[in-house]
């Protein structure tokens, strides 16, 4: 995790930070102001137990591709891109008796998924039923724990691959970030939704269908990236 997140690292970042899932769901968080070495030194005074994290770095502000990070007691949501939702949305979350702390989308996302995760069995029905309510130019990475070592991505504009390891698999808006355990590469396309664990992945195009996207080599300088070449979580 933490060699793929100085692959991205040009030492800019202004906030960077880590979740970690142990096998039954429970999480531990890391957040820190700074340089990526602080997080670093953090982890380091442990203990940390878990095989499925969330890594980002959140880039300056002035940047056009933002990243947003948010977590609660279930979930973990990243957010790569400009998201927006309705104002409804968090008004009717709020007569439901729901607290935001901020105005982030990711705050906005792990209460919609909290809210959909209490009508639907399934985190991906949950997912599914959440982008109703969703608009903009977006990736996003969703942890949560009803669903112990396994990550939810979905393309909405920004890039995302998945890398395909042995025994072990990653995502991240920057293939470079993933060449430490594989080179072999899917990249998602429009609208797809993705679900990935340490040993497979499936993905679902936008009418809910479940496809197979070709797995490709890692060719430096030819992988697809982020519009303006910010940096992104690797997961």
């Amino acid at each position: 995790m933490f060699e793929g997140l100085r692959r991205c690292d040009d030492g800019y970042a202004r906030w960077c930070g880590l979740s970690i899932t142990d096998r039954h769901g429970r999480a531990q968080h890391l957040q820190q102001k700074g340089d990526l070495r602080r997080l670093v030194r953090s982890f380091d005074c442990g203990p940390f137990f878990g095989r499925t994290a969330i890594g980002f770095l959140a880039e300056l502000p002035n940047q056009a591709t933002c990243v947003e990070c948010h977590w609660d007691k279930a979930a973990t949501a990243v957010i790569i891109g400009n998201m927006s939702a309705p104002s409804s949305s968090r008004l009717r979350l709020e007569c439901l008796g729901h607290t935001f702390r901020s105005n982030s989308s990711a705050e906005l996302t792990c209460a919609l998924l909290g809210h959909y995760c209490k009508r639907h069995e399934s985190v991906k029905t949950a997912i599914d039923a959440m982008l109703a309510e969703l608009s903009g130019k977006f990736a996003l990475i969703v942890l949560h724990e009803r669903e112990p070592g396994t990550l939810y991505c979905l393309h909405h504009g920004e890039p995302l691959a998945i890398g395909i390891g042995i025994g072990e698999h990653g995502v991240s808006a920057r293939a470079e970030s993933l060449l430490q355990i594989t080179d072999r590469f899917v990249w998602l396309e429009e609208h797809d939704t993705a679900r990935i664990r340490a040993d497979a992945f499936q993905v679902w195009d936008a009418s809910g269908e479940e496809v197979k996207r070709d797995i490709v080599n890692y060719v430096p300088g030819l992988g697809r990236s982020n519009s303006n070449g910010s940096h992104s979580p690797c997961l």
